[in-house]
């Protein structure tokens, strides 16, 4: 049903109470968290906190799924994705259906490659974590626990639990449906992203502050970082806080992936919370944790207009 510029006059005025509450219950979406042993038993690890799942009931029949990687966290565990909720709420806001994904996420390409002379190294380490290909020993990602995987296997759950949401569009085969799939991520969530979108065209991708991908003791640009990208570059986006410690490697990375440069955005505003002493780097993880993220006078995100230009609009 269209809301019409009389069904919004009678909602301001606090007519129809009972219809315009349904309207807007109708523009919430509908949230899901999901343990990842949920959807494949032999998935044991990196299971401790669910995937975040946001069905749009506003969105087209034809929207993308943004599906979200987060980034590094040491405890084996997986993150809790209200912490990302401001963003992951924007995301929806502009017409997606969302999933966030719990993965493998430690220890980082970050930690293990800068040491290691290869240069080969980068990309094995992302190929087999992405998609489950055995070509290095650096880590034991199993391949059931790949990204990938761990996407399909998601997928499949909801189309079966909740069939009248119309997940199985996502789902090509016994893979994802690529073509229907915006993908996003932070910090080494990003460079996730970054690695599967060269292997496999999607809808769009969205880089925040991410990827770190260099060798040597000149700090060379990993090779993957310029091979041919399976998406368009026209659809690749990314952002970089102008003070966090790798800014300037950021720029370089993004350079290295072609991103057009009138994609590219640099934040540079103060976090809303700053820790003394605290060793994670504030000003990256700014951009999109909900508690350090910068807000306006009102309370509202201050990067909300970044994000928005950087995940567009779902058809």
């Amino acid at each position: 049903m269209p809301l019409t510029r009389r069904m919004l006059y009678r909602c301001t005025a606090g007519a129809l109470l009972t219809l315009c509450g349904f309207l807007r219950a109708r523009a919430q979406p509908v949230t899901y968290e999901v343990l990842p042993s949920e959807t494949d038993p032999s998935i044991t690890r990196f299971t401790t906190f669910g995937n975040w799942v946001a069905y749009n009931n506003a969105a087209s029949p034809n929207a993308n799924v943004f599906v979200f990687l987060p980034g590094t966290v040491n405890n084996g565990n997986g993150i809790r994705f209200d912490r990302l909720q401001l963003f992951l709420q924007t995301v929806s806001a502009a017409g997606y259906q969302v999933i966030a994904l719990q993965y493998n996420n430690s220890p980082a390409v970050a930690q293990v490659c800068p040491q290691i002379a290869d240069p080969s190294c980068a990309g094995a380490f992302r190929e087999k974590r992405s998609f489950g290909d055995d070509v290095t020993q650096l880590i034991d990602d199993a391949p059931q626990e790949s990204i990938a995987s761990r996407l399909t296997v998601l997928l499949r759950f909801l189309a079966a639990q909740h069939p009248e949401q119309g997940w199985g569009r996502y789902l090509a085969g016994d893979e994802p449906n690529w073509g229907r799939i915006a993908l996003g991520g932070h910090s080494q969530g990003a460079g996730m992203a970054a690695y599967m979108a060269k292997r496999r065209e999607v809808a769009r991708v969205v880089l925040l502050s991410g990827p770190e991908d260099f060798y040597g003791a000149d700090r060379q640009v990993a090779p993957w970082l310029t091979m041919p990208s399976a998406t368009p570059l026209d659809r690749w986006y990314s952002v970089r806080h102008a003070r966090e410690r790798q800014t300037d490697a950021l720029a370089r990375a993004y350079q290295a992936l072609g991103i057009p440069p009138s994609h590219d955005r640099v934040v540079d505003l103060e976090p809303a919370v700053q820790r003394a002493g605290a060793r994670v780097d504030q000003y990256h993880v700014s951009e999109v944790n909900s508690l350090l993220t910068p807000k306006t006078p009102d309370g509202a995100p201050a990067y909300r207009s970044v994000w928005a230009f950087l995940v567009g609009r779902s058809p």
